[in-house]
């Protein structure tokens, strides 16, 4: 990794996931321009989630749980991330990225000292890897209503800097695990986002 890049956090929360796993850490790991640190909360996996994961050695940090549900279980993971680094992602399971993923929402974010959330389309996918098309074709809302009633913000799009995961890590800050069970992680950052 070269040190003169941004160093970024990539967020991942897995549960039975290694149909796609292989392929989407390998995309991770080759992002450009970037350096990038994986870390992963296995939400209690009974399939090969876990062993594919530690195949990569010191490339993913693997952190091991009880099933807490996905919401809680990404939650975990942001917490366990700290505000060591300058920039935050998150990522699903079944994720393919684009190589320059991560340069392109640094670019879009810059180097702002407040919170700052960038979120992306999306190129949907079938389970042979064909496209199927992008989730939105118009913009959607941003505002705390409309992600608090209808969010179409989805998490594995999100990157954030270090002061917005300061304030989402802040414990005074932290959504309770029944919060987390009915509107997930990814809502929760875009609100805070939103609001702060």
């Amino acid at each position: 990794m070269n040190n003169q890049f941004p160093k970024a956090a990539v967020l991942l929360s897995t549960y039975n996931g290694e149909r796609f796993l292989q392929e989407q850490i390998e995309s991770i790991l080759k992002q450009k321009e970037v350096s990038v640190d994986v870390l992963v909360r296995d939400d209690g996996s009974k399939d090969s989630t876990t062993e594919i994961l530690q195949g990569f050695g010191d490339k993913v940090r693997l952190l091991k749980g009880n099933n807490v549900g996905v919401g809680n279980s990404f939650m975990n993971v942001l917490y366990e991330a700290g505000t060591e680094y300058e920039y935050y992602a998150f990522s699903d399971q079944d994720d393919i990225w684009l190589e320059d993923k991560l340069a392109r929402a640094i670019g879009m974010i810059g180097s702002s000292e407040t919170p700052v959330l960038y979120c992306s389309n999306q190129m949907l996918v079938d389970g042979e890897g064909s496209e199927i098309g992008l989730r939105h074709q118009t913009a959607p809302g941003t505002g705390w209503m409309q992600i608090l009633n209808n969010n179409y913000l989805s998490g594995c799009t999100m990157v954030w800097n270090k002061a917005l995961q300061t304030a989402l890590a802040d414990p005074a800050r932290k959504p309770s695990e029944a919060m987390m069970k009915k509107r997930i992680h990814d809502v929760w950052v875009g609100m805070t986002a939103s609001v702060t």
